[in-house]
């Protein structure tokens, strides 16, 4: 995964956004969604955070 990349792990049911690239061996159960557009910079900033996540339209 590399930064910005939303991904979904299946067995804890989690959303992730990854913050900066990522180096570990990811298995199948780590499945990419898309990635943040814009805001990456406050998502990497420490302490809490409201968020939404909407779906894109064509």
């Amino acid at each position: 995964m590399k930064e910005g990349d939303l991904a979904y792990y299946a067995p804890w049911g989690n959303l992730a956004i990854f913050v900066e690239d990522g180096t570990g061996n990811y298995t199948g159960d780590l499945m990419r969604l898309g990635a943040v557009d814009t805001g990456l910079p406050a998502l990497q900033r420490p302490g809490p955070l409201q968020v939404r996540i909407e779906r894109m339209t064509d």
